[in-house]
């Protein structure tokens, strides 16, 4: 199960800087590898994997927020069903707990914790709210939670414990991964600076002697390989990426 960002909620401020963005590092580009204004034109398609990446990278910012943010609720949760609350008016307690931490600001958890409650002051079902709730998110381990919220309100249980081991459990998850990318920092950052090294020795002969790599900038052949070093650096860049990306 996956979280995708619809085009639709996305501002259009966010659009245009985006593409401002977007054609700023065009014009770098096309003035390190071609120096041609009817380049401007082609190099338009590196719109398409510049604005995936864009989307990829609030997607996984999501992620992370709606992760961070359901481990912050468990443990309320946690902390209201001790003191006796059901688990509506733990939700509801969770709810007002967390707008009340300044620092979170448009915290996706709130919002989705306002439609749970909204939810069942129309007379939905927790399990079923909770289900909405793991679908816009994106997160198995919520999912997996309000099934078992289904099941402790249809055959009971001991919510305590049950509240206790996914909150444990789902730390563990949170902290393993953590680790594995404090490790992978490294590599991507020598990663990274492997895939930019190429444009760097270019744009480091250019300015330094620029008459020996004249032939690159004036010939159909020196654009020609121009374009096939950007494409070996893109394909590059995606095949790194999907060898160190964290999934889960």
């Amino acid at each position: 199960m996956r979280l995708f960002v619809r085009p639709w909620k996305i501002s259009a401020k966010l659009v245009l800087v985006q593409l401002l963005a977007g054609e700023i590092l065009l014009l770098l580009i096309n003035l390190l590898c071609y120096s041609d204004w009817r380049w401007m034109g082609p190099l338009q398609l590196l719109m398409i994997p510049f604005f995936l990446e864009c989307g990829r990278y609030r997607e996984k910012h999501l992620r992370r927020q709606y992760k961070q943010g359901f481990s912050d609720l468990l443990q309320s949760l946690m902390s209201s069903v001790q003191a006796g609350y059901t688990m509506e008016n733990a939700c509801r307690a969770a709810c007002h707990e967390m707008q009340a931490d300044s620092f979170r600001g448009n915290d996706p958890t709130i919002k989705q914790l306002q439609r749970i409650n909204h939810g069942m002051d129309l007379g939905g079902s927790l399990d079923q709210l909770f289900k909405n709730y793991a679908r816009t998110a994106g997160i198995r381990d919520i999912m997996q939670f309000a099934q078992v919220i289904e099941i402790v309100k249809t055959t009971g249980g001991n919510l305590m414990m049950i509240l206790k081991n996914t909150r444990n459990n789902f730390q563990v998850k949170m902290d393993t991964e953590e680790e594995i990318r404090v490790i992978l920092s490294g590599v991507i950052y020598e990663k990274n600076l492997m895939l930019v090294m190429p444009l760097l020795v270019f744009a480091y002969m250019r300015l330094t002697n620029g008459e020996y790599m004249s032939c690159l900038y004036e010939s159909t052949a020196g654009h020609i390989l121009m374009s096939v070093v950007l494409a070996a650096i893109t394909g590059c860049y995606y095949w790194t990426e999907s060898m160190i990306r964290i999934e889960s």
